[in-house]
Formats: C-alpha cells, structure tokens, sequence
C-alpha cells in the first residue's frame, strides 16, 4: 500500500492483464519485447513446418521485431507501421510511395483472406525500408514472397 505505479512491464500473461484493466485502469501497461520476440519465433518456427519461405525469413522477422522497437522509441503507432513493413519487404517492396505496386502485389492477397485477419497496408508514418538499395544479383538470390503464396 502506499505505492503509486504508474507504468508496468508485463510478458502478456492474460491473467495480470486482466487485473490491470479492470483494478488499475490508470496504470500504463507495456509488453516485455524479449517475451514478443520469442513467442513469434516459437509461432514462425510452427508455421515454417508448413510454409518453408517463413523459415527462410524466420531470424530476419524477430530482428525485425527488436529493430522496430528500438527505433520506435515508445512509439505505439510507430512500432505497429515499422514492423508491418516487413511484411512490405518480404515481398520484395521496399518504398511504399508506389502505391499501383503496392496495390498489384495485394490484390489477390486481399481477396483471399478474410476482412477480420490482418493484411500488409501502406503505413503512414514509415515510408519505406531503411536498407540501402538492393543489387539485382542481391535481389534474385532472395527467395521473395508472392502475395499468391498460401
């Protein structure tokens, strides 16, 4: 008693959520990153049994993760568009002002998936991938994803 807290890091547990949000409404409640990056690894490993392209990407998603963080600096909305833009990357778009590619390469995407499953949409606040340019030798050896990829 007596003690005022005003942020919390938890590692996603629904339980202490839960009693955050209904006991301590007025206390900020931030995710622990190191339990985010390894829950995906542990979901992006599940799913490269299936789909070996995940697999090939698998390291490059969770660093992606860190890197979105970081760079966010206490960002939400940042941290969201920075991450998301990996899944831009993976199919091999990396300045989201061509929004006609953009618009191609998710066009079958949109129409196989259901409205309630998330699906890559042109960030506002990150406009593209802050590599420096591929090298076309760099950009055939990579093994992209398709937007008709299942």
């Amino acid at each position: 008693e007596g003690i005022e807290v005003d942020d919390l890091v938890i590692d996603r547990q629904a339980t202490i959520n839960k009693i955050m949000e209904d006991d301590f409404p007025e206390t900020e409640v931030s995710y622990d990153i190191w339990h985010m990056a390894k829950n995906l690894s542990t979901h992006l490993r599940t799913a490269a049994k299936s789909h070996s392209k995940i697999g090939t990407w698998h390291r490059s998603i969770v660093n992606h993760l860190w890197y979105s963080c970081k760079e966010s600096k206490g960002d939400q909305n940042l941290v969201v568009e920075i991450f998301h833009s990996c899944l831009f990357h993976v199919l091999n778009i990396h300045n989201w002002k061509c929004k006609r590619l953009i618009h191609s390469k998710l066009q079958g995407l949109r129409e196989s998936i259901s409205m309630n499953r998330p699906y890559p949409r042109k960030p506002e606040l990150f406009t593209g991938c802050k590599h420096p340019p591929l090298s076309k030798n760099d950009s055939r050896a990579t093994i992209w994803f398709n937007a008709e990829d299942e």
